[in-house]
């Protein structure tokens, strides 16, 4: 469970990111349901409060741009270990 949520995190200022340290807490399902409620609402009040998105705004490509992605990516990790046809079938979703 993340106190600042990812999403918030990446608009505070360089010095409380600059480490490399995570809110991250360990909790068991009853407590993480728990707490995931009350961030939930937490993070609705900053949205009406400051403006603040609720979701991450990314634009995630989709379609044949990112199959090309993903098929560089096995073939940049693994391509010595794949068969000659699924290797040729990814090479052509790449270019």
């Amino acid at each position: 469970f993340h106190i600042v949520p990812t999403l918030y995190r990446r608009l505070l200022p360089e010095a409380f990111k600059s480490h490399s340290s995570h809110d991250v807490v360990l909790l068991c399902v009853a407590c993480h349901e728990k707490a995931n409620a009350a961030h939930w609402k937490r993070k609705l009040e900053y949205a009406a409060q400051y403006d603040a998105p609720l979701m991450q705004s990314e634009v995630r490509p989709f379609g044949a741009e990112a199959n090309a992605r993903k098929a560089a990516l096995a073939l940049s990790r693994s391509a010595g270990s794949m068969p000659p046809d699924r290797r040729q079938f990814m090479c052509q979703q790449v270019l």
